[in-house]
């Protein structure tokens, strides 16, 4: 309300202050009518303020053209600019296109590679199936046992299950169960042991089924693994997610389901 009444008293006041400047102007015109010299001053007035006024415009134009002028030249580096980036980041693009494209030639030797890799492994490994049994004294075999390392020991610890279960298994699930990919490992160590003769299987689609293994590996391997598992455990202050006991329990449940 407040608001609206200084609004009206706004628009009051313009109201009489332009009356009162119209009447003073008549006023004034009816009395200096006669006044030449009044009207002279008048129109000299008028004439320098229309003088100064055409020189403050000539100023001003001559200041905009300026400015204007080095607008446009802004404009035109800043073209300028954006055409050579343009120009950059395309050819930036073909040329990360071109590295895209040799990426695949790059990779075909490696590709190449493994699959020779895996080849002769597959060989070997269907090789050491039908190898002839090596006599080893037990001691040997023991002490084969108790200096392998932990992965070797889950190697054996997979076979052994798998042979008393009668359970085929991959060696990409057993890897699959440690916190690390060890696959290439285990398998290389599984091959090892069979070219010993301690080990025969068969292979179908790298699924290893194990036909026969050694009496001493499978009557001390789970003594062996967890002895080891459980040192590692106890002494190791900076443990993994999973320890090695877990490990060892997960290839149990990997056979039991």
């Amino acid at each position: 309300m407040i608001k609206m009444e200084k609004k009206e008293l706004k628009i009051h006041g313009f109201y009489i202050i332009s009356i009162l400047i119209a009447i003073i102007i008549c006023l004034a015109a009816f009395q200096m009518g006669d006044n030449e010299k009044m009207i002279e001053y008048i129109s000299f007035a008028a004439t320098i303020s229309s003088i100064l006024l055409a020189v403050i415009a000539i100023i001003y134009s001559f200041y905009s053209n300026s400015a204007m002028s080095q607008s446009l030249g802004s404009l035109d580096s800043i073209s300028r600019e954006v055409i050579k980036n343009t120009l950059q980041m395309t050819e930036a693009t073909e040329n990360l296109k071109s590295k895209i494209e040799e990426i695949p030639t790059f990779l075909k030797p490696i590709e190449d590679k493994a699959d020779l890799t895996n080849s002769r492994l597959e060989q070997l490994s269907k090789n050491t199936s039908v190898s002839t049994p090596i006599n080893i004294d037990k001691q040997v075999k023991m002490n084969y046992l108790s200096n392998s390392s932990f992965l070797g020991l889950k190697a054996l610890y997979t076979a052994v299950l798998s042979y008393q279960k009668s359970k085929p298994f991959k060696f990409s699930d057993i890897s699959n169960l440690s916190i690390n990919n060890t696959e290439m490992y285990l398998y290389a160590y599984y091959i090892s042991t069979a070219a010993f003769g301690l080990i025969r299987h068969t292979v179908n689609d790298n699924e290893f089924t194990i036909t026969n293994i050694d009496q001493i590996i499978i009557e001390n391997i789970k003594d062996t693994i967890y002895k080891r598992a459980d040192s590692n455990d106890v002494s190791n202050t900076n443990l993994d997610l999973r320890t090695w006991k877990s490990e060892v329990v997960g290839i149990e449940n990997y056979f039991s389901n």
